[in-house]
């Protein structure tokens, strides 16, 4: 038997992996004390995988992209063969690379969509799970070494791909991920250890284990701003007489803009 493609689902912050026998593969839920199968793969190949935030399990496998939704809601058995009926689904019939990560960002300026994303050699497979229509693109990576990347990690709103020759850990630019000019930048962030026995465990939720090279959000310039009321109810505040109020302008500090 051999075990593959874990993830900690953000939904019950339980570990779940692809455990693959003679014959074909299962989901396996694991905590401290029990192994329980929850869903049946669709082949024994070797899969890559992670979550989103929504407890949706995204794997890699036969050069497809799929998806069993929320998987914290199935039925554990102590036996896989007790488990029965096909509940993923094919995402995207992208090929992907040996790891995935799994992201919620606007990279294409129509608001917050999630994407999953993995790297092939010198290439970064990106796609749009959310909202559908799924979509695909294959983008240029810069500033990665040749060879194959076997474990993907995020932390937060950091992304990090490890490089299965020993030439290093590298982080993602999120900023630099251009979808229509198809380019997207990373940059060295620690080192690896030559293998091809590897997989990437990270705690979407958690702090990275390495020193960010990349700042996750652009830093914001302070913005002071003079804000006058134009409702009184529900406060103490109103004007004089006159129609004038000095107690009804209210200072604003660090904001994104002024109107």
């Amino acid at each position: 038997d051999k075990i593959n493609a874990c993830g900690v689902n953000p939904a019950d912050s339980t570990i779940y992996c692809a455990i693959l026998f003679a014959r074909s593969g299962y989901l396996a839920r694991i905590d401290s004390s029990h192994v329980g199968f929850v869903a049946k793969l669709p082949s024994k190949k070797f899969h890559s995988a992670e979550f989103d935030e929504k407890g949706n399990y995204y794997f890699n496998g036969a050069d497809q992209l799929f998806k069993i939704p929320e998987v914290h809601d199935l039925p554990a058995f102590s036996v896989q063969y007790s488990v029965k009926g096909k509940i993923y689904e094919t995402v995207s019939k992208l090929k992907m690379g040996a790891d995935l990560a799994v992201i919620d960002e606007d990279f294409e300026g129509t608001g917050q969509g999630t994407y999953v994303m993995s790297l092939l050699k010198k290439e970064m497979k990106v796609v749009r799970v959310s909202p559908e229509p799924t979509k695909d693109w294959t983008l240029k990576a810069d500033g990665l070494p040749a060879g194959g990347f076997g474990a993907a990690w995020i932390f937060k709103k950091e992304v990090y791909f490890a490089n299965n020759d020993g030439l290093g850990v590298y982080q993602l630019d999120l900023h630099s991920v251009d979808l229509k000019e198809k380019k997207a930048t990373f940059v060295k962030a620690g080192s690896s250890k030559a293998t091809n026995s590897n997989d990437g465990l990270g705690c979407a939720h958690g702090r990275s284990p390495f020193e960010a090279v990349i700042k996750a959000e652009a830093e914001r310039e302070a913005v002071h701003c003079m804000v006058k009321f134009s409702k009184f109810e529900g406060t103490t505040f109103k004007p004089d007489p006159t129609g004038r109020c000095k107690q009804c302008l209210k200072e604003l500090k660090a904001a994104d803009r002024c109107y």
